[in-house]
């Protein structure tokens, strides 16, 4: 993920917030070092308050996503996975479905 963030702190030409949940690789030691680099380069981060009840909902749909509706081959590009992902989410409600209750 570093290396990830170091690619885009190099190429943005104004101001990106990223927000990220707060799993391990994120919190780690050598993340959390590269935070002030990445905000002086205007790669500001954003950390989603912990066990946060409103983010529920989009947890359980990113979920159902991951596991359920997203294809295998989805994952052999950054390609296919933008184009499966913007399939699946413009057709949120008509083909594809998720109850929250």
């Amino acid at each position: 993920m570093i290396t990830c963030f170091d690619v885009i702190s190099q190429s943005i030409i104004k101001e990106t917030v990223i927000v990220l949940d707060n799993a391990p690789s994120y919190r780690s030691k050598e993340f959390e070092e590269k935070i002030e680099e990445w905000g002086k380069l205007g790669l500001k981060i954003h950390f989603l308050p912990a066990n946060c009840p409103i983010l529920k909902k989009i947890e359980m749909l990113w979920k159902k996503i991951k596991y359920d509706w997203l294809t295998w081959e989805a994952y052999s590009s950054y390609k296919n996975l933008s184009q499966e992902l913007d399939s699946i989410l413009s057709q949120i409600g008509s083909k594809y479905l998720i109850s929250f209750s």
